[in-house]
């Protein structure tokens, strides 16, 4: 599970992205990146136990 202070930091990064016209498929890249950096992490962990 990630922890506060980074979860903290992704939304007031993501926050004003989503505020201002960005175009979506940067929001949509961000989102799978941290998405499948999260499931590697999760595999990893898993596999080292």
């Amino acid at each position: 599970m990630p922890s506060p202070r980074l979860v903290g930091n992704l939304a007031h990064f993501i926050y004003p992205t989503l505020s201002t016209p960005a175009p979506h498929y940067i929001i949509i890249s961000l989102f799978f990146i941290f998405f499948f950096a999260y499931l590697k992490q999760k595999y990893y962990f898993c596999v080292s136990f």
